[in-house]
């Protein structure tokens, strides 16, 4: 679950509301079908929405924080100063900004990745 939300934080770099509003449709699903009196079950199959009687360990260190990436206001963090691993882990960027992918390359790069899960 959590890399669908690493492509959802693509909006954070584009401003394309596209990942936005699949971001959205995420989190009411992950809400709708996850949600239990005790936390957010993993589903045994998706296509069902059978729910097992577990919860994965990332869903409140990962999956909850890639949420609030995409939802947070614009301000909340400088995302040209912090960069997050694949765990979802923010640490400061050691890169000069001058070689950040920023502006139209980060763009195109974004533009490909949304045609591609488009498909």
């Amino acid at each position: 679950m959590p890399i669908v939300f690493e492509e959802s934080s693509w909006y954070r770099a584009t401003g394309d509301l596209h990942y936005r509003r699949m971001g959205k449709q995420l989190f009411e699903d992950c809400v709708k079908y996850c949600r239990t009196d005790a936390g957010y079950a993993a589903l045994k199959d998706v296509r069902t929405k059978t729910q097992s009687d577990s919860m994965e360990s990332f869903v409140f260190a990962e999956t909850f924080k890639y949420f609030y990436l995409i939802f947070a206001p614009q301000t909340a963090l400088d995302f040209n100063k912090i960069t997050f691993n694949t765990e979802a882990h923010s640490f400061l960027n050691s890169i000069p900004e001058s070689l950040l992918l920023t502006g139209p390359n980060i763009r195109a790069n974004a533009a490909t990745k949304r045609d591609s899960f488009r498909d």
